[in-house]
């Protein structure tokens, strides 16, 4: 087996892309921050969840979807979603009070 080349062609993470502006922090040569292109999706705005009470998230089972109704849950929020498939994940969140359904049904999504 061969080993891993370390030369030129070795990439620091994150060094594709544009609009980076990288702050050296002395020999160590560690990037502090990084300022993204204007108008990118790091750049916009966060919307508020202020006055929301309830969510419904369709493949609430997905990695994604997952962590957000945890989140909401967290923050208080009455959560409900829907997946293709059962799994492991709807087990879960059922168990954090999340009303899970297997099957996407337009009924499921109330007013």
């Amino acid at each position: 087996m061969g080993q891993a080349r370390r030369g030129r062609s070795a990439r620091r993470p994150g060094r594709r892309g544009g609009g980076r502006k990288p702050s050296v922090n002395g020999a160590a040569g560690r990037w502090l921050f990084w300022t993204p292109p204007e108008g990118s999706i790091p750049t916009l705005s966060i919307p508020s969840i202020e006055g929301v009470r309830s969510v419904h998230l369709l493949g609430i089972g997905g990695a994604g979807m997952r962590n957000l109704a945890r989140l909401f849950v967290a923050r208080g929020l009455t959560v409900s979603g829907s997946d293709v498939k059962d799994s492991a994940s709807l087990t879960e969140l059922a168990s954090l009070g999340v009303r899970v359904h297997v099957g996407h049904d337009p009924a499921l999504l109330g007013s």
